[in-house]
């Protein structure tokens, strides 16, 4: 049997990227996990269920970027423009987003969070994160 690139599962962990261009770069499903993403361009990129977990996205840009059913548990988001950016089901948990720009609440409120996820400061944490959320 013939396997295409979609049989392949990206592995970029602990990988550094640091100001690397991925505009409108499809990484869904990607692993990667503790990536050093600081000052990266994520502008339209595509990161549909991919697993994000502990990355440092620091000062990175992920405006217009899909981020649906990501994992962001844990990750560091410190300064990002999070611009038109959709969160559904994006696990942001324990996630550091202070100082985040341009993060629309309702984006947020359809994103899982918790007690350990740190919001800018002039951002209420969703009633939704009240409840507490299963183990995914």
């Amino acid at each position: 049997m013939k396997k295409s690139l979609k049989d392949f599962v990206l592995n970029l962990s602990n990988a550094s990227l640091a100001r690397a261009n991925l505009q409108s770069a499809d990484l869904s499903s990607a692993l990667a996990k503790g990536v050093d993403f600081r000052l990266a361009n994520f502008r339209e990129a595509v990161m549909r269920l991919a697993n994000l977990e502990g990355s440092d996205f620091s000062g990175a840009d992920l405006s217009y970027a899909d981020l649906t059913g990501a994992n962001l548990s844990g990750a560091i988001l410190r300064k990002v423009n999070m611009s038109h950016v959709e969160l559904d089901e994006a696990d942001l948990r324990g996630a550091d987003l202070s100082g985040v720009i341009n993060l629309d609440p309702r984006e947020l409120a359809d994103a899982l969070g918790d007690d350990n996820t740190i919001l800018p400061e002039n951002v209420e944490r969703p009633e939704s994160w009240s409840s507490p959320i299963p183990a995914i």
